[in-house]
């Protein structure tokens, strides 16, 4: 038994080659919202998911990194070292931009285009402008695709619009716009807070009615600092 052990015996008709799988991770503006048990945000939820598909690969499995969010970056080529891949995922930081799936899974079909037992592991709360139903029909049908989903709900609250303009009588004295955006269909109370570098400088209470934009002025601001 030992020997034949030894051996390492497998049916004939056993596949010699392993998976291709790209883990495709969303790190677009809407993954940074803190709706998530279990989390910090919902980037945090997408990295413990993707840390457990790379303990799950094998050792004929090959696997590749990319992220999402108004650009596409291939992080890595199709590697079977899958372990080098666990300090660039716990290394992924949110953007200020909204995800392009269509481009996403255009560069998923050709990565995967000659590849046998292709699979996508999407990571993403599934906020995109486009549809993923639709967006996803360029991929070839023997893809496997599974969505690990991020985000406990749908609807956000967002600033939306923010900027800065100088009085010319007093150039260290600003005003300031702020635009705030309800996506929910009902109305919702915020606290809105004005940093000046890294003090806070104003808070405004603010109710903000269902599905608009409410603009806020700030005359007469006082700062010398570098970031507002």
């Amino acid at each position: 038994l030992i020997v034949t052990a030894l051996g390492d015996p497998k049916p004939e008709d056993e596949r010699a080659e392993g998976r291709n799988v790209v883990l495709l991770i969303d790190t677009s503006a809407s993954m940074a919202a803190i709706d998530v048990t279990g989390g910090v945000d919902r980037l945090d939820i997408a990295r413990q998911n993707a840390r457990e598909v790379l303990a799950s690969l094998g050792p004929l499995d090959n696997v590749m990194l990319v992220t999402m969010d108004g650009q596409l970056r291939p992080l890595t080529p199709f590697v079977k070292e899958s372990a080098i891949l666990s300090q660039q995922v716990a290394d992924l930081t949110t953007t200020a931009t909204p995800a392009d799936i269509r481009q996403a899974l255009r560069f998923v079909r050709d990565a995967v285009r000659s590849k046998p037992e292709a699979e996508l592991h999407l990571f993403s709360d599934g906020a995109f402008a486009d549809s993923f139903q639709e967006a996803s029909k360029v991929l070839p049908s023997q893809v496997r695709v599974r969505h690990h989903a991020a985000g406990e709900s749908g609807a956000n609250v967002a600033i939306t619009a923010f900027n800065a303009r100088r009085y010319i009588r007093n150039l260290q004295d600003y005003e300031l716009y702020v635009e705030i955006r309800n996506y929910f269909e009902r109305s919702v109370e915020v606290e809105l807070q004005l940093y000046a570098d890294d003090t806070l400088a104003e808070i405004k209470k603010l109710t903000l009615p269902p599905l608009k934009s409410t603009r806020q002025f700030f005359p007469d601001q006082g700062f010398s600092g570098k970031k507002l």
